[in-house]
């Protein structure tokens, strides 16, 4: 090919502009739509929660009132209520306290003769004069004593005699005086604790001439 030969000169065709796009209309419809549902919900979620939970009944207008019924009259209970039998340490507690044992000697018998009438010459008898007689019985005593007398026949020493006897007992006998109108007598026992405790009696002379 000779360089004399017409270059033949294709023009550059332009460049083809892209046909433009149409904007899409449904994007914007289907916001919408979303933004009026969820606004639909929120209105119903807060409608619901506003309510109460148990609605009452609508106040009626007239109401009819309940009839009214008398009471039944009450019950009285006739059966006795026991008495509670109170336990064996509430009458522990509530008893009194045994008394204090004495230990201070005590006659048992004491049984005396208080008259004679066997001084029949009166007051010159020149006969046997009678016996003073006494029946005894103790408790509690270390020694029994008699005098004649009201003194204390333990201290006076006169005449010591068994705890329990009478007077064929005593160690001599004690005779009544009939020249007298009567005679005193008095026993004294001695408890363990020191304690005197002594009885007397007085024998009258009741023998014709007195």
């Amino acid at each position: 090919m000779s360089d004399d030969t017409p270059t033949q000169r294709f023009d550059t065709p332009a460049t083809a502009t892209p046909p433009q796009k149409k904007p899409n209309r449904l994007v914007p419809l289907l916001v919408i739509v979303g933004l009026v549902l969820v606004a639909a919900i929120v209105v119903l979620v807060i409608v619901l929660t506003s309510r109460p939970a148990n609605p009452q009944p609508a106040a009626l207008t007239s109401q009819t009132p309940a009839p009214t019924t008398s009471a039944p009259p009450p019950v009285v209970n006739t059966t006795p209520t026991p008495t509670p039998t109170p336990t064996s340490s509430q009458s522990h507690t509530s008893a009194p306290p045994p008394p204090t044992q004495s230990t201070d000697p005590k006659f048992t018998v004491f049984n005396v003769q208080t008259a004679i009438n066997s001084c029949s010459s009166g007051p010159y008898y020149t006969g046997t004069p009678p016996i003073v007689k006494v029946t005894w019985a103790t408790i509690r005593a270390d020694s029994a004593w008699i005098v004649q007398g009201t003194s204390d026949a333990a201290d006076s020493g006169f005449m010591q005699i068994p705890l329990n006897g009478n007077q064929s007992d005593f160690q001599y006998s004690i005779d009544f005086s009939c020249g007298t109108p009567s005679s005193t007598y008095t026993i004294t026992l001695v408890g363990s604790n020191g304690k005197h405790v002594s009885k007397s009696w007085t024998v009258k002379n009741t023998s014709p001439g007195q």
